[in-house]
């Protein structure tokens, strides 16, 4: 197992897209698993439920915490460094997303997304940056990204702009944590099938329609990115960091 005995937190994970099947994979390399939600503990509950009984020994709690504000970013960090005896990954899944031309964009709607994908990111990455340099941890710390950090694209140039903000963050960071050990890299996900957008994507004509896109013909599957991020966080990673991972099927290149 790639993670045997490793203690991580991942953000956004009670929820139903990345963050969940990334706890899950974790897990199933042999991580203790701190599952972080926001407004649906039930869901946080089922994965928690669904690590402990696949008979692997590995461990998992269940921690709710609004991501917008750095002191509960801070918190949950500490909290998940308790509950489970330290940490040793961080995984950034949680965000979200407002689709709306720029130019229609409202103030509130603006801070909501530089709130939780950009604010909390920083809260968070900090925060686990201080446990591992303190703890003598040569951890791992991955930030989830998007396509549109790189690409424009109509509908999504906020959510770009937290994403871009949120890569160099991490970039930044990546460099004055290297001398502790440290690693702090990003995915940047592209059109991927998720429980999240199954029920679109389903439809062979809406998928098709988004491939046309995609140089290699095909919406991305979950395990494409998740195999991104059990390599960050294992030992063959241990002299990469800083760098981005676009698991996007070829999207970014023309």
């Amino acid at each position: 197992m790639r993670l045997e005995g490793k203690k991580a937190l991942v953000t956004g994970a009670g929820s139903i897209g990345m963050g969940r099947a990334t706890a899950l994979a974790f897990a199933r390399e042999g991580a203790d698993v701190a599952i972080h939600y926001h407004s649906r503990p039930e869901v946080a509950e089922e994965l928690r439920r669904e690590i402990e009984d696949a008979g692997t020994g590995r461990r998992a709690c269940c921690l709710g915490a609004d991501l917008s504000t750095a002191a509960a970013c801070r918190d949950l960090v500490d909290e998940a460094r308790e509950r489970l005896g330290g940490l040793d990954i961080l995984v950034t899944a949680a965000a979200t997303i407002v689709r709306k031309p720029i130019l229609d964009f409202t103030d509130e709607e603006w801070d909501r997304l530089m709130d939780l994908n950009l604010r909390g990111t920083f809260a968070c990455i900090t925060q686990a940056a201080r446990h591992m340099k303190n703890d003598g941890t040569k951890g791992r710390i991955i930030v989830y990204g998007s396509v549109v950090q790189q690409a424009a694209k109509p509908l999504q140039v906020g959510y770009g702009v937290s994403k871009a903000g949120a890569a160099h963050l991490a970039r930044g960071l990546a460099v004055e944590v290297a001398a502790h050990g440290i690693t702090v890299n990003i995915i940047a996900p592209g059109p991927i099938l998720t429980d999240f957008n199954r029920d679109t994507l389903a439809d062979p004509k809406i998928a098709a329609e988004r491939a046309k896109d995609i140089p290699m013909g095909r919406i991305g599957r979950v395990e494409d990115v998740v195999e991104a991020a059990l390599y960050f966080a294992s030992p063959a990673a241990a002299y990469t960091t800083g760098v981005t991972i676009f698991c996007d099927g070829g999207f970014v290149l023309p």
